[in-house]
């Protein structure tokens, strides 16, 4: 969008300073100026070019029902400047190269605590991201995909509609924001006061004295040409309509440098925060951002290590391992209940939990490593699904370890939260089972069936085991070279129900699980699924895959293998290795490597 910027969207808002009506009229105006094409910034730059627009600052406020003149463009300041409209050269096949530089839209679980962390402790905040998610829609792959939250007509609807909702409620009582309210309200000091305190949290940033001041006479105009509430809720209005509040930039000190950057000191506290809390940085954070101490490799990895301490601290490494070992889907699982009926969602919701459960335990409490996460013998049980399982309870009420029957499990995937999401409503799926670890463990992506290929798997009879139904892929040529690479490690699943309940037999036959697999060049035998992952576990395609699924949530975007992501993936597999698979440690790696803070 050449020539068009943050600051035409803002100088687009500031035309609409005659309006008179209330808020909520106001409303439609405001949204179609933001939805105007070219203002309306998808949040990433694509490879090749840049689509991150040029012009003044990141924020003059807007005025909607009079008032007064909103304040005039600034110039950047560090971490809000945007670079010029420029191409940059495609990197060569092969090569390594820097990221570049971009904007990243908040996601709505973003949104949401960035909310709760401008006025912490208002419960009818909580819960604010909610709001907008719903006219997002599925992004597909992980939620934080910087390519897929794009301001969409609906989006920037309901996000100027939750502004509104949320000026509107911290405005009725502006007594409750700082002390000199309302007394002082038409004390400039006091209007500073307010603005240096909800400013920085909203923005997630120190202002400049220049931006404090010309934010200052906006909130004062705002008030003298109307009342005390209405000039505090268009302040904050204007601080969660900003770009600066809906957008996390990675564009270093000066947008008009060439070559290598390196991000700001705030722009480092945010990128940490996102990635490990998936929300703003906390007063630690942005004490390290203003100290200096993100400039060091040392001081990044003491910040990361102090976030991931600690599921509450780093919800942000929870989403990924959910998102990306599909930890949820049972949840929306549904069963054909004349084939399994105890399956309610009660038992779907208690298996979601206990594998959350489960993973929180191995990265907090048993040495974080993903080996263990793939063939752990226990879990985190109560009674009800100790009984599930088959298995003696716990001691006590409440939730405790409890190892399985040696062989019968090992891991997530041995889990029945996993092993009913990806079966059928009535039968187990096998094709799907090792769909998903063929390609979510390796990286290896099965092309799709051929259009001319009947791709509905066999159905139950009541006479032949998976196996037997499945052997006509294997006959037919054109299936067996894809079909090759799930079915034998689906069908290593076969003990396992479509409900996850451990079984030997099957429509009156022992379930045979034995089978090969492929790896490093050589074929490799298993007798069972719990054989079959420790295999994985100990083979470096699937600790490359991690990694390179962890580089794709923690940068919002998909490496490019073999080109100039490659070096970081190669940095990145050796230190995972080198920690023995540790989870923490690939976070720290993560952070301290220089694609996550230098930007081209």
């Amino acid at each position: 969008m050449p020539g068009r910027g943050f600051s035409d969207w803002f100088a687009a808002l500031d035309s609409l300073s005659s309006v008179t009506s209330p808020l909520p009229r106001s409303l439609a105006a405001f949204t179609l100026v933001l939805a105007l094409p070219g203002l309306a910034c998808s949040g990433s730059i694509e490879e090749g070019k840049t689509s991150v627009p040029t012009g003044g600052a990141m924020g003059s406020p807007p005025v909607v029902g009079g008032g007064g003149q909103a304040p005039g463009g600034t110039n950047p300041t560090p971490g809000t400047g945007a670079p010029p409209t420029t191409t940059t050269p495609p990197t060569p096949a092969g090569a390594c190269a820097l990221p570049p530089r971009r904007i990243w839209k908040l996601t709505p679980v973003q949104y949401g605590r960035a909310i709760e962390a401008v006025f912490p402790g208002r419960a009818k905040l909580v819960g604010a991201g909610d709001r907008i998610a719903a006219s997002l829609g599925d992004p597909g792959g992980f939620s934080n995909r910087a390519d897929a939250l794009s301001m969409t007509g609906p989006h920037v609807t309901q996000i100027l509609k939750t502004s509104f909702e949320i000026a509107n409620e911290v405005g009725a009582a502006p007594e409750s924001l700082v002390p000199c309210l309302p007394a002082g309200a038409k004390d400039a000091a006091c209007v500073r006061t307010l603005v240096t305190t909800y400013a920085p949290r909203a923005f997630r940033r120190d202002l400049s004295d220049a931006e404090i001041t010309s934010i200052t006479g906006f909130v004062s105009r705002q008030i003298a040409g109307a009342d005390l509430r209405t000039g505090v809720q268009q302040f904050f209005l204007y601080l969660f309509s900003s770009p600066n509040f809906l957008y996390r930039t990675e564009l270093g000190p000066d947008g008009s440098q060439a070559g290598a950057v390196s991000l700001t000191a705030f722009e480092k506290a945010s990128a940490l925060s996102f990635f490990l809390g998936d929300g703003p940085p906390d007063a630690q954070l942005l004490a390290a951002a203003r100290s200096g101490a993100l400039d060091k490799p040392e001081g990044v990895a003491a910040q990361t290590r102090r976030l991931a301490t600690s599921a509450e601290s780093a919800p942000g490494l929870m989403r990924f391992l959910r998102e990306s070992l599909s930890l949820d889907l049972v949840r929306a699982s549904r069963k054909d209940v004349m084939v399994y009926p105890a399956w309610t969602d009660g038992i779907a919701g208690a298996l979601a939990d206990e594998s959350e459960r489960f993973v929180r335990h191995v990265l907090w409490q048993d040495g974080g490593k993903l080996s263990t996460l793939l063939t752990a013998e226990y879990s985190l049980l109560d009674s009800k699904l100790a009984s599930y399982y088959g298995v003696a309870a716990p001691a006590g009420a409440g939730f405790a370890k409890v190892s399985f029957p040696s062989g019968q499990r090992a891991g997530l995937f041995t889990q029945a939260a996993w092993l009913a999401a990806k079966a059928d409503d009535d039968d187990t799926a096998p094709v799907r089972r090792g769909l998903f670890l063929r390609e979510h463990l390796l990286c290896e992506k099965v092309p799709d069936p051929p259009a001319t290929v009947n791709a509905v798997p066999p159905q139950p009879d009541g006479k032949r085991t998976q196996r037997e139904r499945l052997a006509t892929h294997s006959a037919d040529v054109t299936c067996a070279g894809c079909h090759d690479l799930m079915d034998p490690i689906g069908l290593s699943f076969e003990t396992y129900d479509g409900v996850g309940r451990y079984r030997t037999m099957d429509v009156g036959k022992t379930i045979e699980t034995a089978g090969t697999i492929t790896l490093g060049g050589g074929r490799r035998n298993f007798d069972d699924a719990v054989a079959l992952m420790k295999i994985l576990a100990a083979a470096p395609e699937v600790s490359r895959c991690f990694v390179a699924t962890a580089f794709r949530y923690a940068h919002g975007r998909s490496p490019d293998e073999g080109g100039r992501d490659q070096c970081a993936l190669d940095r990145l597999s050796t230190a995972f290795g080198k920690s023995d698979g540790n989870i923490i440690d690939l976070a720290v790696a993560l952070t301290t490597d220089e694609t996550f803070f230098a930007r081209q």
